[in-house]
């Protein structure tokens, strides 16, 4: 299992004093030797090993994206997005502007929308487009019967109306900008199979229950029993049914002939091969291949075979649990709250007591993201990329006209320096109904 471990600091982007631009800074240290920036430089010129430590792939990773884009990257010009629209938007002003830099953060306001606080902006805007990635009206991602998220085979036959193949590239060149900007995104999308298929894994039979539970169940009957004397098994042959457009019903063969091959003990491990390849994997074929396209356009060497699927998954999505120790140890207190005051101690508690998606939620209300950053609470950062830590700051609930008579105020949030303002509340089931109110949010 992957930890904090393993996702050490290893670069920020900062000024740069010399030329007036931006640049690449390392972090902290990598390991004993290991942060010398000069091993980083000649550890970018090397193919590294699918079997070398997490740690040390991702140093790899990072070394060479500080190789190939230098150490002076010109600022991206501000663009204005439609947050109601924000996937084809963002599409439509980024996928071929020649003054957008993908080296360096993208610069984005809403439209309507008067912030300053560019750095939650960016945050909001990654966590708003990869929900939209998903929404229903795109249609890119469908839910399949067992209500996970699957890329829309139906998107890639030749007649299919006003589909644009480069949303998927687009889509590559968002997930590897994602990690160059050390941004992490919770996404339905990021399932087993699409990950071992970006990571050019071979997809085995156990993986098909994280993917279709009724499938596996049919294919390791096949895979576990003797075939022969098995009436029923014997009558298998190597085809496999699927709907088409007119959502008919059709049969076709795994192989050439498939409709006169009957299974048998000797070819059993083959029919299962080509029937994961045939319902699992080629459907995913032409999704991938323009996300591959998208990937590469910006980290132009492969790393396909590299990161194992927990990896891949890690780098995009962080942690897949939020550390309430974690965060509470990186919490900054101001005015008369600390970590002993009834107030705090009430907070913590109720965080204790959500469900996971609850307190995603209640992050995203936040700090503009629901997802933890890879290096964990200590390195969330602000604007600049300045590391800013959550911070709880006192309201103190009283009327300025009258300071005798309280008053109720609900919580607020300050993301553009990850500060929530949180009330002297009197009670605990005050201090719920503020927190219903942020839950009840859309």
């Amino acid at each position: 299992t992957l930890s904090l471990h393993d996702a050490l600091p290893i670069w920020r982007y900062v000024d740069n004093p010399q030329t007036g631009g931006k640049c690449w800074k390392l972090l902290g240290k990598i390991e004993n030797d290991k942060n010398n920036f000069n091993y980083l430089r000649k550890l970018a010129d090397n193919h590294i090993g699918a079997s070398q430590p997490f740690y040390l792939k991702r140093c790899w990773l990072f070394s060479y994206l500080m190789n190939h884009y230098g150490n002076n990257i010109a600022q991206n010009p501000l663009i204005a997005i439609d947050r109601n629209n924000i996937f084809i938007d963002s599409y439509n002003k980024f996928i071929n502007n020649p003054q957008i830099n993908l080296a360096s953060p993208l610069r984005i306001h809403f439209i309507n929308e008067v912030r300053d606080d560019q750095e939650s902006l960016y945050r909001e805007w990654y966590t708003a487009i990869f929900k939209d990635i998903i929404s229903p009206k795109l249609k890119l991602f469908i839910p399949n019967h067992r209500r996970s998220l699957e890329p829309n085979s139906l998107l890639f036959y030749p007649k299919y109306p006003g589909m644009n193949f480069n949303y998927y590239i687009f889509i590559g060149k968002l997930l590897i900008k994602a990690i160059l900007d050390l941004m992490v995104i919770k996404s339905a999308i990021f399932n087993r199979i699409l990950l071992k298929c970006i990571s050019k894994r071979p997809i085995t039979l156990e993986d098909i229950k994280y993917y279709d539970l009724d499938l596996y169940n049919q294919l390791k009957i096949i895979n576990d029993n003797t075939i022969k004397g098995n009436y029923q098994l014997e009558q298998t042959r190597f085809t496999y049914k699927e709907k088409d457009l007119n959502n008919t019903i059709q049969e076709y063969e795994l192989i050439p002939g498939g409709k006169n091959i009957l299974l048998n003990d000797n070819n059993k491990y083959s029919f299962i091969d080509k029937f994961i390849y045939a319902k699992v994997i080629k459907p995913y074929e032409e999704h991938i291949k323009y996300c591959q396209m998208g990937l590469k356009s910006i980290f132009k060497t492969s790393i396909d075979g590299i990161f194992d699927v927990e990896e891949l998954k890690f780098l995009f999505s962080g942690l897949d649990y939020i550390d309430l120790n974690d965060w509470k140890e990186n919490t900054i207190y101001k005015g008369c709250y600390n970590a002993n005051h009834p107030v705090i101690k009430l907070f913590w508690q109720k965080l204790e007591s959500m469900r996971k998606e609850e307190i995603y939620k209640f992050l995203e209300f936040c700090t503009g993201s629901g997802s933890v950053p890879i290096d964990g609470f200590g390195c969330l950062k602000g604007i600049g990329g300045v590391i800013q830590k959550f911070t709880i700051e006192p309201w103190t609930n009283y009327s300025a006209d009258n300071p005798d008579e309280y008053e109720f105020h609900p919580i607020e949030a300050r993301r553009i320096n990850h500060t929530i303002i949180l009330p002297l509340y009197q009670s605990r089931q005050e201090f719920d109904y503020a927190m219903n109110i942020i839950m009840s949010r859309k």
